[in-house]
């Protein structure tokens, strides 16, 4: 599922961009470059999880594409992570967002590669290239911070000097040593070394404000470890309801990211192939229900009838109806836009 997107602290109307980008375009429609410049992110939606999105305080994401992870949709698949896992500030070692950057902007942190994925221009075999572009590496908070594996300078990171960039963070990557090797196997593993723990230390005062950072020092799961991937989220999700989700932890929504590099028209064709439908989530307002039958109407236009789709989900920060053990209810009923009463 990806949500029509809020890239940055302050962007409650971010969304319209992309959905003026569609409009703009034919079929395949672009996909959204959100979590880095040759990053999209999405939202793994599966019956044991909750239903909850990317969405923050000031934004309400109230639309959303929502695909099918087939077998080749997973195969795009770059990394996941378990909650907002700050990609912006881990895709190619840069800050894409200078907002969320630990150096001041203007500085020698560049806001697309620092020199760690080729300018996104990456190799159909280099798996490891997409998978830095597509925020599966270290973030610059990690990487700056002298921690377990050292710290780099600001130079070092943005003139691609600074080893900690050059592979992803993977939980668990079986005998290699880099990063955290193969010491978080389990979702309890996860939450053991991350829950609570995600960054919390970090504080950035760019821009005239301050806040902390969760969620940038997380390791991430490789596409075939998806059980792994799942179980963690079931466990950090009944944490939260157990013990008390605070407004300033990681976002509680988890984070799937795809390589979209430059004019990648193959990886938008595989995601239109496996597009399910246009969701609307209750709660929205009028602009959002416009947006919805705005998207309708120019599919239509170029040939394509694409279902509409109306539910419900968690309120931002809430896990008032998810149960660890009982399946969550996925039928979202068809949506008659033209007859829809608030």
């Amino acid at each position: 599922m990806h949500v029509t997107t809020c890239s940055g602290w302050l962007c409650p109307e971010n969304h319209l961009n992309y959905v003026s980008d569609i409009l703009t375009k034919g079929v395949p429609p672009p996909l959204e470059r959100d979590c880095g410049p040759w990053c999209s992110a999405f939202t793994y939606v599966d019956k044991t999880l909750p239903m909850v999105r990317m969405t923050f305080p000031n934004y309400n994401a109230n639309i959303a594409l929502v695909y099918d992870a087939s077998p080749e949709v997973w195969q795009k698949m770059m990394c996941s992570a378990t909650t907002d896992s700050s990609a912006t500030t881990r895709a190619c070692c840069a800050c894409y967002d200078e907002r969320f950057c630990p150096f001041p902007p203007g500085g020698k942190i560049s806001t697309t590669d620092s020199g760690y994925c080729n300018g996104g221009h990456c190799a159909d075999d280099d798996e490891t290239c997409k998978q830095l572009a597509a925020g599966c590496g270290v973030s610059t908070w990690a990487a700056s911070d002298e921690g377990q594996w050292g710290q780099c300078t600001e130079e070092s990171i943005g003139t691609g000097q600074c080893n900690m960039c050059t592979q992803p963070l993977w939980c668990d990557d079986g005998d290699n040593t880099f990063g955290y090797g193969s010491a978080i196997k389990t979702g309890q593993q996860w939450w053991d070394r991350f829950g609570y723990n995600d960054g919390g230390d970090n504080w950035g005062g760019n821009g005239g404000w301050t806040r902390q950072f969760f969620g940038a020092k997380q390791c991430l799961w490789k596409r075939d470890q998806k059980e792994q991937f799942r179980d963690s989220i079931r466990i950090a999700m009944r944490n939260y309801q157990e013990q008390g989700y605070s407004r300033s932890e990681p976002g509680m929504w988890n984070e799937v990211n795809i390589y979209y590099g430059p004019d990648d028209h193959d990886t938008e064709a595989v995601m239109w192939r496996n597009l399910l439908g246009i969701l609307y989530i209750r709660g929205g307002n009028g602009d959002d229900e416009q947006n919805v039958g705005r998207l309708r109407d120019h599919w239509r236009e170029h040939g394509s009838e694409v279902p509409l789709f109306i539910m419900n989900m968690e309120n931002w920060g809430e896990l008032d109806h998810w149960k660890f053990d009982e399946d969550t209810n996925l039928d979202a009923e068809e949506w008659d836009l033209d007859n829809y009463v608030p």
